[in-house]
């Protein structure tokens, strides 16, 4: 692995990559975005209040300071959130594209990346009308319309593949979860796997069901994505 993209997340991260550009510390080239532009409510944070992976824009003009901040602090571009809408048994606000064309415009301008996290094709629209550079994901939420995928690839931007996100809870129903494979991981994330292959029931009905439609809508969106001709990575 010669390079990797740590596409919002805490802003520890910056450090780990200065110290690897340094010669201090052997591992791949990082980009780091810091955390999430979202909305209150939405992904990442629907259930909990991290600043450490979202902050909170409205408008134009709140996503251009935070971008700018995120920038000034050290990070490589943005990631913003666009939809989470059928997570949450509440209604998500959604981020507007008046925000998100403020933030990417500040991001491009700079030269950095700018990334969306995507659930549907109206996000993914919205993304590119505001030139958008990565897509995060395919659309898994539904299918895609060829109409989208053509202009996904026709715009030459990058989807990140992201095809197992949802593959953890359908592992554990079937029982293939391998607790092992996952020795890498903090050993809190260890325990919570085991503690939920002991337990299947305790995870939400809806959510297994959304994880096999998601998983499939994903797969079938990037072979779709792919067969048009678009940059998957």
């Amino acid at each position: 692995v010669t390079s990797v993209v740590d596409a919002g997340g805490p802003e520890a991260a910056y450090a780990l990559r200065d110290r690897v550009a340094a010669g201090e510390v052997l591992g791949p080239s990082i980009k780091a975005l810091g955390p999430m532009l979202t909305t209150e409510l939405s992904h990442p944070c629907e259930t909990f209040d991290d600043p450490n992976a979202c902050i909170y824009v409205h408008d134009n003009a709140e996503a251009t300071e935070a971008t700018e901040a995120g920038l000034s602090a050290g990070s490589d571009g943005v990631k913003l959130a666009l939809a989470d809408a059928d997570f949450t048994p509440w209604p998500t606000p959604r981020l507007s594209l008046d925000a998100l064309k403020g933030a990417v415009n500040v991001a491009n301008l700079a030269g950095g990346l700018s990334y969306a996290h995507i659930d549907e094709e109206i996000d993914a629209l919205d993304a590119l009308d505001a030139h958008v550079g990565h897509l995060a994901h395919p659309i898994f939420a539904t299918l895609a319309s060829p109409a989208a995928n053509a202009r996904i690839a026709t715009e030459a931007v990058a989807v990140h593949s992201t095809v197992s996100a949802f593959v953890g809870p359908l592992d554990v129903l079937d029982g293939d979860l391998d607790v092992s494979q996952l020795a890498a991981a903090p050993s809190e994330a260890i325990d919570e796997w085991a503690e939920l292959s002991a337990h299947p029931e305790w995870f939400d009905a809806a959510w297994l069901i959304g994880s096999e439609s998601w998983t499939e809508a994903a797969r079938l969106n990037l072979e779709a994505l792919h067969d048009a001709g678009a940059t998957v990575l």
